[in-house]
């Protein structure tokens, strides 16, 4: 059978958590002017641009990778548009897909030269890069910015994608007013005793955080560690900035 399975990977990427099956047509004609897939991204071959999507194989050699920074790898989430001729998905468009890493701060270095900016919290730096794809605007003006127009303590809204530990890609920069400081990312580790998570390979404290799930029902801490598993996404943060982190929840 054929069948279209939602779900989250756990933290090793690895396995396919599922939360619904439903069964699919089977799979494309030879043939297709029009064809659409979506799915994580193996035995992808960079010398030819060729890799497989759910048992399709697709030739992204001239194709628009969207964000522009994209890397495709294998584990790689996209989705992929395009034609099939003799079986071969010929991809006009490899769009990155999946949860993006969230962060909202205060920016503690930019620089030009290596194309990144950073965040640092409990003294370790977050390492961002920048490039010709992604969107950097001020929200009070919606003026276009550059890298270079950047710079130590301006408060910003990063969003970005994950392309291998230690490693984000920036899609989206915007340079905003000051406001509470927060973090969306996959969840690394947790200590339910030491009410501690690890989020972008930090350890984060969260003895004086209140608790919520998914859908801003409040939770005790003890609920909320029993429900943890690693892969998943985890809101957190610092209402008036200073550097505690004062509420937790489930990222649905």
């Amino acid at each position: 059978m054929f069948v279209e399975v939602r779900g989250q990977l756990d933290g090793l990427g690895t396995t396919l958590v599922a939360s619904k099956i439903e069964g699919e047509d089977e799979g494309f004609e030879d043939d297709m002017d029009e064809a659409e897939i979506k799915g994580v991204v193996s035995a992808y071959n960079a010398a030819d641009g060729t890799f497989m999507l759910q048992g399709q194989q697709v030739d992204a050699s001239g194709a628009e990778l969207e964000p522009a920074s994209l890397v495709l790898a294998d584990g790689v989430t996209v989705e992929v548009e395009g034609q099939v001729s003799n079986g071969v998905l010929i991809a006009d468009e490899v769009e990155q897909k999946g949860r993006k890493i969230e962060i909202q701060a205060t920016l503690s270095a930019v620089d030009t030269l290596a194309g990144t900016v950073s965040f640092n919290f409990n003294a370790i730096d977050v390492t961002v890069r920048v490039n010709a794809g992604t969107e950097i605007e001020d929200d009070n003006t919606g003026n276009d910015l550059l890298l270079a127009d950047l710079a130590e303590g301006n408060f910003v809204e990063m969003e970005g994608f994950a392309e291998s530990p230690g490693v984000i890609n920036a899609v989206e920069i915007k340079r905003v007013d000051p406001d509470e400081i927060r973090i969306v990312a996959p969840l690394e580790d947790f200590d339910g005793t030491a009410m501690s998570v690890d989020l972008l390979g930090i350890e984060f404290d969260l003895t004086a955080a209140s608790f919520e799930d998914g859908d801003d029902n409040s939770l005790s801490a003890r609920e909320f560690f029993d429900t943890l598993v690693a892969g998943d996404f985890i809101k957190i943060k610092d209402d008036d900035s200073n550097a505690v982190f004062d509420k937790a929840e489930l990222d649905d």
